[in-house]
């Protein structure tokens, strides 16, 4: 998805109590923090694996495209504690880019490719689309000193008709079985399609193949694009990506033996998605990270969290896990991410809100380091970093129903990403309610990506008395407040307390509305429905830093 950086409007969006039925790891992580003062977006990471001297590994490298200063360049960053901390390693600058710069993507080269040694780093971007009447350049830079120095080394595709017709977006590099430097890409200007995605190869990275078509629907209005591409310990490559226009921007992916072949370019792909038909729509980005327990795992991030077409509570704090590493056979979950950007449903995708957010594995995939830009207080757009547990522990909690007297029943279900087997305890408890809460089972023990569900059962035994239909949801609504700003504070360090003051402010005007009583005429029976919030904890015995909050809907009824 190609967005010019310039300021978009966010959507209007109407603020709604909703019901959070899913929550992740909540351990005690760090704050995100500014990875830079400036303006910064696009970001991208790179953990330094392949130097000529061991010693100079373990680095991690960021990217990010700035117009600081009212030039574009790619402001390039060096962390050597494992993510806690970056600072400005380097800058790359071209005249080019008064002509316009968009989306880096970097690279360190696993193997040599000709005279480029094993360990240099590439960074390319696309140029140009500011110059209407002259085709876009996809650029690309190298660094030998582990990127404090940058040369241009050369293009990887220049565009095949001026700007005003198309551009070409979005570089991702890859090194094929065949041991070929490959540059993926979208591009606007193939005649008869709106966006195909393609690449280019090289057997000295100087000298490229005219571009090969990965996806090319037979929709003209099809916009496949953003690719990225990880080399799974199978021997295959897999390609994760999104299809614009009538498909939504959805997450897709496909499989190649080689890097080169990926099948039939009209053939879309398949969707990803987790069991119960979560998916992302937009800016997916893909990571593969080693498991505590041996062998590799998936992740996938994305914009929009989106469930049978509409926006999911979660968007821009979510990331999918595939233990199996196998996106055919294996299953894909959700789980927190590092650094989450508050997107209200609604939020219309542009250049910099949780737009396009790298993922990268560390300490043996026990961590999880993200970039994600967002717009500061100021309206400028800034990037920030966190790194946090990778996975940990999911709760769902289905909504409970019933009359009042009645025994209503409950079912919570729990699951744990590698890394994470052991006991958990339970604590349930519904606010407002009087009665009795009751948990078939605590501690449980949970094992990796094996769903276990544990009954509950809430017993209404009377009422609240001396209060209104109106007044409980007042009250039920008041408790809720102060658990769901913290909630809020604690997954963003950049959420505003204007936010918790219109959420209470929204709770009195849907109290001032009433309980929901139905009545009728003459004196007949009247029917009251009472909404209780309720709240469970799943706390780690072992480890009682991991832990979850996940907030829940009893619904009951009574006459009067």
């Amino acid at each position: 998805m190609q967005i010019t950086f310039a300021k978009l409007s966010r959507s209007v969006s109407t603020l709604l109590l909703s019901t959070f039925l899913t929550s992740g790891l909540a351990a005690k992580a760090s704050e995100p923090q500014l990875i830079s003062s400036d303006d910064a977006l696009y970001p991208r990471l790179v953990q330094l694996n392949h130097q000529a001297d061991p010693e100079n590994n373990g680095d991690i490298i960021a990217s990010v495209t700035s117009f600081a200063g009212g030039q574009g360049h790619a402001d390039i960053f060096v962390s050597r504690n494992e993510g806690e901390s970056f600072e400005r390693l380097s800058q790359i600058y071209d005249e080019d880019f008064l002509t316009g710069l968009c989306c880096g993507g970097l690279y360190e080269l696993p193997s040599a490719v000709n005279e480029l040694a094993a360990g240099t780093l590439l960074w390319a971007g696309s140029v140009g689309q500011e110059a209407a009447d002259t085709p876009m350049q996809m650029k690309i830079y190298h660094s030998v000193d582990r990127g404090q120095s940058w040369d241009y080394l050369s293009n990887c595709v220049d565009a095949q008709a001026p700007k005003r017709q198309g551009g070409i977006w979005e570089a991702e590099f890859i090194i094929a079985k065949t041991g070929e430097l490959v540059c993926y890409f979208a591009d606007e200007t193939p005649q008869n399609h709106s966006q195909t995605l393609r690449y280019t190869k090289s057997s000295d990275g100087i000298n490229w193949s005219d571009p090969v078509n990965v996806v090319a629907s037979t929709n003209p209005n099809d916009r496949p694009g953003m690719p990225e591409v990880v080399h799974l310990a199978s021997g295959q490559f897999m390609m994760s990506y999104e299809i614009c226009g009538g498909l939504n921007c959805a997450a897709y992916y496909r499989l190649s033996e080689d890097g080169l072949d990926w099948g039939d370019p009209t053939d879309l792909g398949q969707a990803l998605e987790t069991p119960d038909g979560l998916t992302f729509w937009a800016t997916p980005t893909l990571a593969l990270a080693p498991k505590a327990s041996g062998g590799e795992q998936l992740l996938l991030q994305g914009h929009t969290l989106v469930q049978g077409g509409a926006d999911q509570p979660g968007n821009g704090a979510t990331v999918f896990i595939n233990s199996s590493a196998d996106p055919v056979n294996g299953q894909w979950y959700a789980y927190d991410a590092p650094t989450p950007v508050d997107l209200p449903a609604g939020t219309s995708v542009n250049y910099c809100e949780n737009y396009s957010s790298p993922l990268l594995p560390l300490s043996g995939g026990l961590k999880l380091l993200q970039l994600s830009s967002d717009f500061a207080d100021d309206g400028v757009c800034r990037t920030w970093f966190n790194v946090a547990p990778l996975g940990g522990v999911r709760a769902q909690v289905d909504e409970v129903r019933g009359s009042a007297g009645e025994t209503l029943t409950g079912t919570v279900h729990l699951r744990v990403s590698d890394g994470y087997d052991g006991d958990y305890t339970l604590d349930l408890q519904v606010e407002g309610l009087e009665g009795r809460v009751e948990l078939s089972q605590s501690p449980v023990t949970l094992l990796r990506d094996r769903e276990q569900s544990i009954s509950f059962t809430v017993v209404p035994e009377t009422l609240v008395q001396n209060l209104s239909p109106a007044n409980m949801t007042l009250m039920a609504g008041a408790l809720l407040v102060p658990w769901f700003c913290s909630m809020l504070l604690m997954r963003s360090g950049r959420v505003k307390l204007a936010v918790c003051a219109t959420l209470a402010t929204t709770i009195l005007m849907l109290s001032s509305c009433g309980g929901g009583g139905n009545s009728a005429p003459g004196g007949s029976i009247n029917t009251v429905t009472t909404h209780y919030q309720g709240v469970l904890r799943v706390s780690g015995v072992d480890n009682p830093d991991v832990e979850t909050l996940t907030q829940f809907t009893v619904v009951v009824s009574h006459q009067e």
